[in-house]
This record gives structure tokens, sequence and C-alpha cells, in this order.
């Protein structure tokens, strides 16, 4: 009787989790159900983070990131095992890449950078006004293995560089809030002033 009592409250508990599946209903990392919140980014961005995400304290954000040209957002859960970092780019008007070229860029200077590293995922997607791309890589670390997401998102005036990461072994868990984090960025839309 105590194995079927065990089947149940795992089958509920998978219940429960399926109603929790993006930004807006919040999103269960094991069992821990994270909410999002808005934040701003420079250059009129916007974008949905898990709530208990803060900015990296500077000393570790300069040891973790020990490049002068480090992301300008760089975000990070209350462990600090778990990373999010956001670079906004100035689209100038001769630019006429693709996200899909710029991830091919980024693939090899990875590949160049990090020869050991290990490709496992890409996609993309149009929508109005905006191109999404993202690519999945692991590497190494002394700690063990590297989940790695790079998304790129081209909006209207910008491009919005995000890099994520978290440790390999957490990977099924954190992948899919770090995937719906790059499908969250957007321009602000801008209010008319209404004079009354």
């Amino acid at each position: 009787m105590k194995y079927l009592d065990e089947q149940l409250v795992m089958l509920r508990s998978r219940q429960i989790k399926k109603k929790y599946v993006n930004s807006s209903t919040g999103m269960y990392v094991g069992e821990e159900l994270l909410h999002f919140r808005e934040i701003d980014l420079p250059g009129n961005v916007i974008v949905q983070i898990p709530e208990n995400f803060s900015r990296m304290e500077p000393g570790l954000a300069q040891r973790k990131y020990p490049s002068v040209n480090r992301p300008q957002v760089i975000l990070s859960n209350p462990r600090g095992s778990v990373s999010i970092t956001f670079s906004i780019y100035e689209i100038l008007e001769e630019d006429t890449s693709s996200v899909a070229d710029m991830l091919d860029s980024f693939k090899r200077i990875i590949q160049t950078a990090q020869p050991s590293a290990g490709f496992v995922g890409r996609g993309s997607q149009e929508t109005e006004g905006c191109q999404r791309g993202w690519l999945e890589f692991k590497s190494a670390s002394l700690d063990g293995g590297i989940y790695n997401l790079l998304t790129l998102t081209r909006l209207g005036r910008c491009s919005v560089l995000g890099m994520s990461n978290c440790p390999d072994s957490e990977m099924l868990s954190w992948r899919p809030v770090l995937l719906e984090v790059g499908t969250t960025i957007s321009e602000k839309e801008e209010k008319e002033n209404i004079q009354l």
C-alpha cells in the first residue's frame, strides 16, 4: 500500500507541475516553483527573469567574467550556481546579418576558444519585428561540466546577446527556464502622452 501512495503523490505532483510552464504561470526547477518579474535592460529593452535572481556582486562578476568587455547585466540565483547575462548592441543600418549568420559566427568563435565544447542544440524563430536564435553547448570546468545557452534576439533598434549557464548536472531542470527567459526579451512599448 505504501508503494501505491508514493506513486499517487508522484502523479499528483506531476499534474500540478504541468500548470506551470512559462514566465506568466511560473516554472518548476526540481521541486522549487520560480515566479518571474520584469526588469529593464539598457536600450529600452525588457525581459522576464526568475524573481530570486539578482545582480551579481561586482567582485564575483569580475572574477567570473574577467574581461573588461564583460556583459552589461550579470544576474545570478541566490547560490550563484546559475547565471544569466545580457549585452545590448545597436543595430547599424548596413548590418544585414541574419540571426542564423550571427549564430554561425558565435559557434566558430566558441569552437576556436574552447575546442572541447560540445554543441547540443540550436534553434531559431521569427515573430513580428523580432528574430530569435539560440545555441546550446557544454563546456568543462574544474567543478565538472557546464551547460551554456547563448541567445540572440534581434529587435527593431538593437540586438540582445544573452548568455546563461548552470552546472551540467542541473541542465534538465534549468534548460526550460533559461530558454523561456530568452523568449521574453522585447522592446518596451512607448506610451503615448495623452494630455487632458
